[in-house]
Order: C-alpha cells, then structure tokens, then sequence
C-alpha cells in the first residue's frame, strides 16, 4: 500500500473540467469490525477517505490529481460490473463515468482510502408542504424526532449536525442531497452491542423504530456514532 495516501485532501478532482468539492469524511479500515462480544468499534478500526457529490442527467468525464508519491499506484473504479476503464499518466487519473450511480475511485487498486462518487440526477424539488427545510450553509439542531406526515428538505450544500430519529411514526419522507453529520453524539466505544442496539437512536444518523411508510432520497450520511440507518 501507499504510506504516502494518508489524505484526500492532497486530491485534486475535475469533473468534465471543472473542480468540485471533496468532503473529508472516515471509511471502515478493516473488512471485520471488533468481534463478539460485540463492543462498538474504536476509532482505530477507521481510516480516512472522502467523496464527492454532483448532479449530471448523463455520462461524465472525472480526472483525478493523485498526491506526490501516488506515481506507482494502480487505480480502480468500482463496481467492475460497469467496466470503467482507467488512463493514467504520472499523478492524473482520468475516466468515464456513465450517469447517474455510486462509484468507488480506489487510488491503490485496493479498498484503501477511497474517494466515494455519487452521481445525482439532477434534483427536481417535488411540490410538497415541508415541514421543515435546511438551506446552504451549517445547522446544529442535534436529535430530530420526527412526527407523522413530516417532509424534510435538505439543500445539496446544507450540512446538519446531528441526526433523525422516528418511534410510532408514518407517512415520512426526507429528500435532497444534502448531508448529515452525526458528530454531535457520543461515540460509546465500551456499550455492548446489543444495548446500543436497542438505544440507537441518538446514535445514528437515522433510526426508526415501530414506524412505516418512511423514504430517504438523496441524502448523505456521514460519521454516524452506531450505525447510518437502523
């Protein structure tokens, strides 16, 4: 592996020419998390990584600036099913991606710090009464428990600190591709599995319990303390 990709924001990305954003963010380090009896995982069972998020109705061309001392790698983008072929000359990367879809650009040709690529379709706001709406920019209202009949909008740069939780709660519907970030709870590395389980909302960055009819749409979810979605 490369000693020297310790960092996505030594990355560069152009898509069809023009930079966008990387978002810094943790992936799994390991293919198995801590084992029975099943204690939460610590921090040093992650690694850094990061993505990026646009909108394109079609096929888009992504370069990729590798960082100084990435010249040997051997990069991959997943799935292979979609059969992305890769050119690489010195420190760039570039490739074809066909539309819409989640990809996983792999400087090192293994699953190490990967940079995530999600591809929207380009968003058409639905006509809905929303409940309640976050814009561009940072929000910090911590645990959301959600009410029958909500609809939450979340603005493709909005940032929310914190998470969603429902308990007896239908007809529910979260859209936009904004992100939550759950880095406001407690990461309780020494709780029993089973007891987090059954506490985990608070913990996640969506956790429903006893609840139906609920649809996420677009959203990313970022650094949840338990799981993403329970």
């Amino acid at each position: 592996l490369l000693s020297a990709v310790v960092s996505m924001a030594n990355y560069s990305v152009q898509v069809d020419g023009k930079p966008v954003e990387i978002v810094p963010c943790l992936q799994s380090g390991k293919p198995f998390n801590r084992g029975w009896p099943g204690y939460q995982r610590s921090a040093d069972q992650t690694e850094r990584a990061a993505y990026v998020s646009f909108e394109s109705a079609g096929p888009v061309a992504v370069t990729v600036g590798l960082p100084e001392g990435a010249e040997g790698a051997r990069p991959t983008v997943r799935p292979l099913s979609r059969d992305i072929r890769v050119a690489k000359s010195d420190r760039r990367v570039s490739f074809t991606l066909p539309g819409p879809g989640q990809y996983v650009f792999e400087p090192e040709g293994v699953r190490h710090h990967a940079l995530q690529i999600f591809v929207n379709s380009p968003e058409k706001k639905p006509n809905w009464n929303w409940t309640r709406e976050f814009g561009p920019g940072e929000h910090f209202p911590g645990l959301i428990m959600l009410k029958n009949g909500d609809r939450i909008y979340l603005h493709p740069k909005a940032v929310v600190h914190g998470g969603f939780g429902a308990k007896n709660v239908h007809d529910v519907k979260i859209f936009g591709t904004g992100r939550v970030v759950s880095d406001v709870f407690e990461r309780r590395v020494t709780t029993n599995y089973w007891v987090a389980a059954a506490t985990s909302i608070g913990s996640c960055n969506f956790a429903a319990r006893d609840s139906s009819d609920i649809e996420i749409c677009g959203t990313v979810f970022e650094n949840a303390a338990m799981w993403c979605v329970a």
